[in-house]
């Protein structure tokens, strides 16, 4: 049996990551000796520029999938056309369609998900893989920022120092330049996990049940993201936490580029608009994927728009974590 993959570089999001592992693990224990044929043949879809921490593809996969990967570019190109397309059967038995069942993706509601896997299995298999062994009694506190610039705490090193005085022992870290076992050990030996929205969320697969999740939000967003089913799931208790308003503290390189950017596709954007207001994200709110405002729009349909919203950063108060 050959199952054909074809990634993109989209889904080197973290939660979409795990979808597509799921789904070839799920694969591995009905169809142990299934081929994995590994489109890598367009390079340029991986961006390595542009992810350039993360590891390629194939290891992630090795993590679920032992044997029985053939990489496309070893396979003989007269099988493909142009477009990857086969031209003659290869015995294909199924194609992995991204977040269709077997989904972690918060627009798919958990409990409409045909789940006929285990989820505590399917983490294991992952901790087993990276020789990772698990502890049953965890009892660290740990604060998790990002450092890439988006939806950063900018005052977390304050919020973890005014913690430990009020008694919690939380130590801060950073995700960036570790590699994944040191972060599946991280979390599975976590008691309680503070961290931004956002992909570091999914590290929480490693934790042990009962354990703490506290998610804090931009003070735009009005949505709670697919981690909170994900924690149901894993028997973990959750928290989620907005930040203070934002502010010209939370203003980054990021944001001012996504303006300019804006700016420059819409010249008369000062007329639509007044711009300082919209520079401080003034009464926009970001649901899931999309923006929402009483602008013109033009103003909130555009891209670097979406950017500079999904990209805030985050001021903290510690007094709503306790």
């Amino acid at each position: 049996m050959n199952l054909y993959y074809k990634y993109n570089a989209a889904n080197c999001i973290y939660h979409m990551l795990w979808d597509d592992l799921l789904q070839i693990w799920h694969l591995e224990q009905k169809h142990p000796d299934f081929n994995l044929i590994f489109d890598d043949i367009d390079h340029k879809k991986w961006r390595p520029d542009f992810f350039p921490r993360m590891p390629n593809w194939i290891d992630w996969i090795k993590l679920v999938k032992k044997k029985n990967i053939i990489k496309l570019s070893e396979t003989s190109q007269k099988d493909f056309d142009y477009n990857l397309q086969l031209t003659k059967s290869m015995d294909i038995k199924y194609e992995i369609e991204p977040r269709a069942r077997y989904t972690l993706w918060h627009g798919n509601s958990w409990h409409n998900v045909h789940t006929d896997y285990n989820l505590t299995d399917f983490s294991n298999t992952i901790l087993e893989s990276l020789n990772v062994k698990r502890n049953p009694n965890p009892k660290n506190y740990i604060f998790v920022n990002r450092e890439c610039g988006t939806r950063s705490i900018i005052n977390g090193l304050e919020v973890v120092e005014q913690l430990n005085k009020a008694g919690l022992p939380f130590t801060y870290h950073k995700l960036e330049d570790t590699d994944l076992s040191w972060q599946a050990e991280l979390f599975n030996n976590a008691k309680w996990v503070i961290s931004p929205e956002g992909s570091n969320g999914t590290h929480a697969m490693f934790m042990e049940p009962k354990s703490k999740v506290t998610t804090i939000f931009p003070e735009q967003y009005r949505w709670e993201s697919y981690q909170e089913s994900f924690c149901k799931f894993y028997d973990l208790e959750y928290q989620c936490v907005k930040s203070l308003p934002f502010g010209d503290s939370c203003i980054s390189p990021n944001h001012k580029w996504c303006f300019n950017k804006l700016r420059q596709e819409i010249p008369d954007l000062d007329q639509k608009v007044k711009y300082e207001e919209l520079y401080r994200l003034k009464d926009l709110f970001f649901h899931g994927c999309h923006v929402s405002g009483d602008y013109p729009e033009e103003i909130i349909s555009n891209r670097w728009l979406k950017n500079a919203v999904k990209n805030q950063n985050m001021i903290l108060d510690y007094s709503s974590l306790i």
